[in-house]
């Protein structure tokens, strides 16, 4: 139970440092890492190109998603953090789901590394296919997500009960 705790911890935490910001210009999405944790996922610009401030918005909301999208999108300058997030995303679903399913008691808790291992890779495949569609052919990206976290979650699943079998 312990172990489970400890992953649900790093998989939250790990959630709070990632983003998706959105190109004041063009709105394509990226993922980039935040230089401080928020559970805010989403971050655009209210203003777009125009010559608009953070200051000339009215609505405090507004306001606040602007001054939000310069400090954690715009300010965020590292390339390379920012490519890590494809490795720290299906790190951060494979500790949540088997998480949940070691609380949920259907997989054992006392896994192998080798197990974490796999389903890590077969995630990581998966995040690639599931968001190249998203992200190449504009689907719609809450259909994306649920499917990735489903296929996900049947891939951990079989991989600890088939892992469980052989020993």
């Amino acid at each position: 139970m312990k172990k489970s705790v400890i992953k649900l911890i790093i998989a939250i935490i790990l959630f709070s440092f990632i983003g998706i910001k959105k190109d004041r210009e063009w709105n394509e999405p990226s993922f980039f890492i935040k230089h401080r944790p928020t559970f805010t996922v989403e971050y655009y610009s209210i203003t777009g190109e125009s010559d608009t401030t953070a200051e000339d918005l009215k609505d405090f909301n507004d306001r606040k998603k602007e001054l939000d999208y310069i400090e954690f999108a715009e300010n965020s300058k590292d390339d390379f953090l920012d490519n890590l997030t494809v490795f720290l995303i299906p790190l951060m679903v494979i500790l949540l789901i088997s998480s949940m399913l070691q609380f949920l008691k259907l997989i054992p808790i006392n896994t192998t590394f080798k197990a974490f291992i796999l389903s890590y890779i077969s995630s990581l495949f998966l995040f690639f296919i599931l968001f190249f569609i998203y992200w190449n052919f504009f689907s719609e990206g809450l259909l994306l997500i649920i499917s990735y976290f489903v296929l996900t979650l049947i891939t951990i699943y079989l991989m600890y009960k088939k892992n469980a079998t052989k020993n």
